[in-house]
């Protein structure tokens, strides 16, 4: 049954508005692009609401730094604090929304981190048309009147800023449709949790009645303890990823990052720490474990303090050269039978999880990692090594 609000109109009488779909997904594109602010920064960061400027509509998206365009985002936007937002957009009825819409977006950070560049970025804003420069003003903060010597220099920062992102990786993925359904919110949750950039899905329900039309947005998959805002946080040093843990765990947290560090290991991350190796036969870094401080919204076990170990790969397991795919499956393949490693569910309910670059990851307590700490600095630093000497 499609839901209702009430209109109180002049008279005080309450009008009912219909739950009403979109007839075609280009009239929600079109709304969305000429109305970012429907995404509700507000309910994305309390307190500090997020601001939107439309880069493009249809923004391509090579499948290698030099190539052509192969994919093109729905929507790319970016916030105050200079990250690139990705936005795809769906109707409920399409059940595209339901898991294609998820995999697809996935090819789409993994390749547009690796071949967007700031000036392209840029330029695209430049060609964008005369209200380039009032977006901009609006972006970095619409109740203050810039002068033009601090306009520029802002505006610089911000690109300085959208620099770093894109080097770094990091990126907002987010799913909109006037319907989400629960199959996408639990992945929108489960990516939330377990990658180092920021998913969210937003529903945009659209209601009727009379001359009357209302979208109300909601926004699913914001942690329940935010992170940092992507333009303030810096990347935390040893000592201070330390002190997040209580005085008992520290030591086990040390030794880990001590393994970690002895065998190539870069650390990253502004609340949770990636453990990532690079791989001379790989572009990208890859994260073989993450060390999660207390506080954090957990994975299974829920809402306890934990580490997960195994592979999350943004790019499809395939496409990985065959040593290197090999040397993960069994990386992962190590905690499966150990019963204080509790494995963290396939997202995409799908018994072929390799179609989307997904292996296995196992999360363990503080308590059952202590008891397990010579198993999991031995392999770990066995994976590390391992894939730092695989060659192309």
């Amino acid at each position: 049954m499609a839901e209702k609000i009430y209109y109180l109109g002049p008279d005080q009488e309450p009008k009912p508005m219909e739950e009403t779909a979109f007839d075609r997904e280009s009239d929600l594109q079109e709304l969305l692009a000429a109305h970012p602010q429907l995404l509700d920064g507000e309910q994305m960061r309390p307190g500090d609401p997020l601001r939107w400027m439309l880069i493009s509509r249809e923004m391509g998206i090579p499948d290698a730094p030099e190539s052509a365009t192969r994919w093109s985002i729905d929507h790319l936007l970016l916030d105050q604090e200079g990250l690139p937002t990705l936005v795809e957009v769906k109707r409920g009825q399409d059940t595209r929304v339901r898991r294609e819409v998820v995999g697809q977006m996935l090819d789409y950070a993994a390749h547009a981190s690796a071949t967007w560049s700031p000036e392209r970025v840029r330029q695209t804003l430049d060609e964008s048309g005369a209200h380039a420069e009032e977006a901009l003003r609006e972006l970095l903060d619409p109740n203050r009147a810039l002068h033009d010597g601090d306009f520029a220099r802002e505006i610089e920062e911000l690109w300085r800023k959208v620099s770093s992102n894109l080097a770094a990786g990091n990126l907002r993925l987010v799913f909109v449709a006037d319907a989400v359904p629960d199959e996408l919110a639990r992945v929108v949750e489960f990516l939330n949790r377990h990658m180092d950039i920021e998913v969210l899905a937003v529903e945009l329900k659209q209601f009727e009645g009379g001359a009357n039309r209302t979208v109300v947005p909601r926004v699913i998959g914001r942690l329940a303890k935010a992170r940092p805002p992507a333009g303030r946080r810096r990347p935390l040093s040893n000592e201070e990823f330390l002190d997040l843990f209580d005085v008992d765990i520290q030591a086990l947290v040390r030794r880990l990052l001590d393994t970690a560090l002895r065998h190539r290991a870069t650390l990253s991350g502004q609340w949770r720490l990636s453990i990532k190796a690079a791989c001379p036969a790989w572009r990208n870094p890859i994260t073989v474990g993450w060390l999660t401080p207390p506080g954090d919204v957990g994975a299974p076990p829920q809402n306890e303090n934990h580490f997960v170990f195994g592979i999350f790969q943004l790019n499809a397991i395939e496409e990985l050269p065959e040593a290197l795919s090999e040397r993960l499956r069994r990386w992962a393949s190590l905690f499966h039978s150990r019963k204080t490693f509790v494995p963290v569910a396939d997202p995409w309910n799908n018994k072929n999880p390799k179609d989307y670059g997904f292996i296995p990851c196992y999360a363990v307590t503080y308590a059952d990692a202590a008891q397990d700490i010579d198993f999991l600095t031995q392999e770990l630093a066995s994976v590390l090594d391992d894939i730092a000497e695989i060659e192309r």
